[in-house]
């Protein structure tokens, strides 16, 4: 059942600047809603009015939402920390006055967000206070896109050396992915935050978005080009495809919590010995490390992940061309036309970079043919 509880109301003002809403969010009922998330935040959609019925008065409704549908006219989804909220300035009828800002192209947020969510009321020093980022409906983001999270470890400065993806992904979620003919589901991995080196030359790990349907935004948004690395995840057998062949659905469910389960994925890169049939830079197995394993000492460690079967579900390709490892094999003509004619472009790319002397008319008609 959708439910919807109206919080507040909005004007929207467009200009050469962008696009504004000036919104007024009711502290006492904000009180009531559910936060989510680490920084406890409140989901709220700002809709338009099916009619404005006085000049100047608001043009918009915001509502808190839940179920299926709940917010199928709304313009944009906003993620505002509710314990900012709770504390800003009310007026004499207990709302919050806010404000949300689109963001200018030359300066897209790390969160991929489209909007800046700020107090109106500028604080001591004469600054904005921002309590929290919103996504316009071209975007979508949040539960019609956002599928689970990745961490990120790079070996190297730079992820020469190597790195891995550990992923969680809503099972809930999984099974309603969009599968292709061949039970495969396409998935991006989006960073909103930039990897810190570290002293002894590491990597911190980082949190990232799991994004579903990642070729179609990829085309209509530009800011998909922030997508680090793309997965083809092998979901779900299809009718007439072999029985042997080894799905999502094979994998272990791990409990996350009381009321929600996970699949715990790992995309690392690729062992051309141990994985032959891959053709792309990463693969997808399940990820079978446990806490208790964190218990063992090296040695028995390795050997108790050594002895668990690996499960592969899917692969993967790196979106950075500098990043991508590449064998003797690779930086050859054969290498070339294998890449080109697997569809792997990134992988084209960094060959070409690497080894422009490969590069044959017949590749240039291979490319144009696909």
């Amino acid at each position: 059942m959708n439910e919807k509880i109206y919080v507040g109301s909005a004007y929207k003002v467009e200009n050469e600047k962008g696009t504004f809403y000036q919104f007024a969010v009711n502290r006492d009922k904000v009180e009531q809603l559910p936060g989510v998330g680490k920084n406890n935040e409140v989901l709220i959609a700002i809709e338009p009015k099916r009619e404005v019925k006085k000049e100047n008065s608001p043009t918009h409704n915001v509502y808190y939402g839940s179920g299926e549908g709940a917010h199928k006219n709304r313009e944009v989804q906003l993620a505002i920390a509710k314990d900012k909220l709770l504390t800003a300035p009310a007026n004499s009828y207990g709302d919050v006055k806010l404000f949300a800002a689109s963001r200018s192209k030359d300066r897209v947020s790390a969160d991929l967000s489209s909007y800046a969510v700020a107090l109106s009321e500028k604080d001591e020093d004469g600054k904005y206070q921002f309590v929290g980022r919103g996504y316009d409906a071209a975007t979508k983001f949040g539960e019609t896109r956002s599928v689970g999270s990745a961490r990120v470890q790079e070996f190297g400065s730079k992820g020469e050396d190597g790195k891995a993806y550990y992923l969680r992904l809503d099972v809930a979620k999984a099974q309603k992915l969009d599968v292709n003919e061949y039970g495969d589901a396409k998935l991006g991995i989006i960073p909103y935050a930039a990897a810190v080196p570290q002293a002894d030359g590491s990597v911190k790990d980082e949190v990232r978005y799991l994004l579903a349907e990642v070729g179609t935004l990829a085309a209509a948004d530009a800011q998909r080009a922030k997508v680090e690395a793309t997965v083809s995840l092998h979901v779900k057998n299809m009718p007439g495809m072999r029985d042997d062949q080894l799905t999502l659905y094979d994998c272990n469910v791990h409990a996350a919590g009381e009321d929600s389960s996970i699949y715990r994925l790992i995309v690392r890169d690729r062992n051309p010995e141990a994985i032959g049939r891959d053709h792309a830079d990463l693969v997808v197995a399940e990820d079978k490390y446990t806490s208790e394993m964190q218990l063992l000492s090296p040695e028995e460690r390795k050997a108790a992940k050594d002895a668990i079967a690996t499960i592969y579900v899917g692969k993967g390709w790196t979106n950075d061309p500098a990043k991508i490892k590449l064998s003797a094999a690779d930086l050859t003509e054969g290498g070339l036309s294998r890449a080109i004619e697997d569809g792997h472009k990134v992988k084209a790319i960094a060959i070409v970079k690497r080894a422009p002397e490969v590069v044959t008319i017949d590749h240039v008609r291979q490319a144009q043919a696909r």
